[in-house]
């Protein structure tokens, strides 16, 4: 009888919590912000059913862990609302939610615990791994779905090599279980996935061809090392999602998991990492400005994607067949410079024979969407993002090759030209 009235007086305390939680807790004061806080608690009821079942079958032990794994749901649903956020006041309302990290009482939290600590430090916002994993930093109590981001972040501390930081968003139940996640590493990769129901999976589509989950892409654009600015740039909107850094689009998305949700600062590494970050700004969608550069001083790696001049920089986007070619190198293009890009002439040999594998042939308006296949019909615009493919069918997968990439003003390879080399893998 003792055992019964325990079982009962466990749900009943959780469920009280739950009232509080809801009705008169931290949830009304968040949702009273804009954005709001809109809990799930879906996770919370099912494991009370859970162990109402347990109990009334007279298995106590399943009953607990049960009610543990309620109290467990409920404390990140907790967490993730109990810090409502006040969108900043702005000049024309443009700007959602900005954070300066001049005031430790706005915005981010700090916290510090045996693996992880995030503080505030002369107007900036430190966050570190002391151990292997990752250290998420909410942004609590603003629930966003279609929204624009940007920050700069600098590696300070990376014993490792690799440590890397990104965005965890869309996040639902306090970031326990379903969000999408983007990071850039110091060694100049990127990777983006989404976490739901505790599976790690791809988005359902990329621009870049048969990327995996765990796959990172070497990506020109981001800055090497420790002490330098990278500006990370997220646009959300419905399913679609564009990744920018340094001004640059790296990747483009499409995924329809997850709608809307809480974000997050991110941490990670297989050894002590620090991350600086600094200038946080949240826009609606059709009010925010173009991508730009890293705001932050620039002090090694590569160049931001930026130039007063004719200029582009390219990235490798992927391999994919085109009619009865089994195998094409995609490149993606942007026109970071003043002209527009009207024609090319490239060239593509393997790198320790000098052997030709794509010879150099001019095209006028080569560029095409991703995954498309030559010839193409499109010309490149100042800021305009687009796709070149070539065969190298003829070549073993493994090689390692060279492409010499030539864009012109005019057609036939003339005009004002820009000259680059890129170094590749061929993958089957």
């Amino acid at each position: 009888m003792y055992a019964k009235l325990f079982n009962v007086f466990c749900c009943a305390m959780l469920i009280l919590a739950i009232g509080i939680l809801v009705f008169g807790g931290v949830v009304p004061r968040a949702a009273a912000q804009d954005g709001g806080c809109n809990p799930d608690l879906s996770a919370v009821y099912a494991a009370l059913a859970r162990a109402q079942v347990a109990f009334d079958s007279g298995d106590q032990a399943a009953g607990l862990a049960a009610v543990a794994e309620a109290r467990d749901a409920l404390d990140a649903i907790e967490e993730a609302c109990s810090q409502p956020v006040q969108a900043a006041p702005s000049a024309g309302g443009q700007v959602l939610f900005e954070d300066d990290f001049s005031d430790p009482g706005w915005g981010f939290r700090d916290f510090e615990g045996d693996t992880k600590h995030a503080w505030h430090a002369e107007g900036e916002y430190h966050v570190a791994s002391l151990a292997s994993g990752r250290v998420f930093s909410a942004l609590s109590g603003l629930f966003l779905g279609d929204f624009v981001l940007e920050f700069d972040a600098v590696v300070v501390r990376d014993e490792a090599g690799n440590g890397a930081y990104g965005l965890a968003f869309r996040g639902q139940e306090g970031l326990a279980g379903n969000y999408y996640l983007w990071r850039v590493s110091s060694d100049g990769t990127t990777n983006i996935h989404v976490n739901v129901g505790g599976i790690t999976d791809r988005l359902e589509s990329y621009s870049v061809a048969a990327i995996e989950a765990d796959d990172w892409l070497t990506m020109p654009s981001i800055q090497t090392g420790t002490g330098v600015t990278n500006h990370l740039r997220l646009e959300c909107q419905g399913t679609d999602m564009r990744f920018y850094v340094n001004g640059e689009l790296l990747l483009q998305g499409v995924d329809a998991n997850l709608e809307s949700g809480v974000l997050a600062l991110v941490v990670s590494g297989d050894q002590p990492v620090e991350v600086m970050f600094d200038n946080v700004r949240i826009y609606a969608v059709d009010e925010a400005p173009p991508p730009a550069a890293s705001t932050g001083p620039v002090e090694g790696g590569h160049p931001p994607a930026t130039s007063d001049g004719p200029d582009f920089a390219v990235s490798l986007s992927g391999f994919h067949p085109c009619a009865e070619w089994p195998t094409y190198v995609e490149f993606q293009i942007v026109n970071t410079g003043n002209i527009t890009f009207e024609s090319s002439q490239t060239g593509i040999v393997e790198k320790d024979t000098g052997k030709s594998i794509y010879s150099f042939l001019k095209n006028s308006r080569p560029f095409t969407q991703a995954g498309g296949c030559p010839p193409g019909d499109e010309s490149l615009p100042v800021g305009a993002v687009g796709h070149i493919a070539y065969n190298i069918s003829s070549a073993d997968p493994g090689t390692v090759a060279v492409a010499t990439i030539k864009l012109c003003s005019e057609d036939g390879a003339t005009g004002d030209c820009v000259t680059k080399t890129f170094e590749f893998t061929i993958k089957p």
